[in-house]
């Protein structure tokens, strides 16, 4: 046993302990707090931050005994005290299973959050986000909503609008988007402009045909944001999606199309080489195929189809893309080739999940029913109509 007997030892220790932690370095912060717990037993700040470590190795059972422990030699620790931290424990863990994508599992721990304090507004907003990610836009917006309820004043209500506003376009509710937009401009006059709101206003205006204010309302939006000092003033244009997003479509509507395809270039430059990071991202991609389009330019577009990134997390596209290429060319034969080689590579990834490709593919023909943003217009039939009419043409 390691023998310390002096408090500044003790401190030493303990808050090296907690540095080690706070780098996630939970198995040696362990070694740490044991080293003083070896003297010190019921040293507070060692077992419970052996409890922190053992809560984020997921070892709950041996974390609880710890705190359990600290109640039993602690006279100022009531059983209250010990129930709270290990609900706070347990919620820290929320944090962990949305970092990693396990939505699923967070469910029941913001329900029984919810039930125990019904008015948690953090809770009910963390539940609306897990049910936003899981596609359940219809409980991910009540969720929402009761977060905006519980809210009192107009500018904490400003925060959640959005997403609010977000859930009804996901489930293409034209009326109520339009009244929650009503009510956004409302809270812009009042002086109650978060970015997030003013994509929404700027999009709006879009929708309207106001290009102009939309493109200073989108501007506005991006000045308010707070922008980490270590970003290139160059990079700093694709911090937003939104932002990237409606200034490609700005710039087509606006009739400049000399900047859309130098932004274009930019996104290509700077993604094209790299893999896809998440689905904000590969929306934006959709966005700059549709301007690349509504450009005409078989380059870029042939660029997009051979891109890492592409590929990485909608391989198919390389081959819908190639036969788009052919057909701005005018070479039927490849573009009926490249099409048939899409249809069939995309049917093989929606058959190896699980789920009906016909079900899939008619789906595709009518299109998405979600309310979308900055809708770049194209007079061309979409994707799968396209394809369809090659092989039925071409078809030898």
């Amino acid at each position: 046993m390691n023998i310390l007997t002096d408090d500044a030892d003790r401190i030493a220790i303990q808050e090296y302990g907690e540095e080690l932690f706070e780098n996630e370095k939970y198995l040696e912060a362990i070694q740490a707090f044991q080293l003083v717990l070896d003297n010190f037993p019921t040293d507070f700040i060692a077992r419970s931050g052996m409890a922190d470590c053992l809560f984020k190795l997921e070892l709950d059972g041996l974390a609880i005994k710890e705190l359990e422990y600290l109640k039993a030699h602690n006279d100022d620790l009531s059983s209250m005290d010990l129930n709270n931290m290990i609900e706070n424990y347990k919620f820290n863990i929320v944090d962990v299973l949305l970092s990693t994508g396990c939505f699923d599992a967070a469910i029941p721990i913001l329900e029984k959050r919810i039930n125990e304090e019904p008015k948690d507004h953090v809770s009910h907003g963390r539940l609306g986000f897990v049910y936003d990610h899981l596609g359940n836009h219809a409980a991910a917006y009540e969720k929402y909503t009761d977060v905006y309820n519980l809210f009192e004043t107009s500018e904490d209500r400003s925060i959640v609008l959005p997403m609010r506003i977000e859930a009804c376009k996901k489930l293409n509710d034209k009326k109520k988007v339009a009244a929650l937009i009503a009510e956004a401009w409302e809270l812009s006059k009042d002086g109650h402009n978060e970015p997030s709101l003013l994509y929404h206003l700027s999009a709006d205006e879009y929708e309207k045909g106001d290009y102009q204010q939309s493109l200073e309302i989108l501007n506005q939006a991006r000045e308010s944001e707070e922008l980490d000092e270590e970003i290139d003033e160059a990079d700093s244009i694709f911090v937003n999606d939104k932002y990237f997003g409606g200034l490609l479509a700005l710039n087509i509507a606006l009739n400049k199309k000399g900047e859309a395809r130098t932004l274009c270039v930019k996104w290509l430059d700077k993604y094209d080489g790299h893999e896809a990071e998440n689905m904000g991202k590969v929306n934006l991609s959709y966005q700059v195929d549709a301007c690349i389009q509504s450009l005409k330019d078989p380059d870029l577009l042939n660029r997009l189809a051979q891109s890492v990134f592409l590929r990485t997390f909608a391989p198919s596209l390389e081959f819908a893309y190639k036969g788009l290429v052919a057909r701005m060319l005018g070479d039927d034969e490849n573009a009926y080739q490249a099409f048939v080689t899409y249809k069939q590579t995309l049917k093989d990834q929606v058959e190896e999940r699980g789920e009906n490709f016909e079900e899939a593919w008619d789906s595709m023909i009518s299109g998405s029913p979600h309310v979308k943003d900055f809708v770049i217009p194209d007079p061309e039939p979409n994707l799968a109509i396209i394809v369809d009419g090659y092989i039925e043409r071409y078809r030898k």
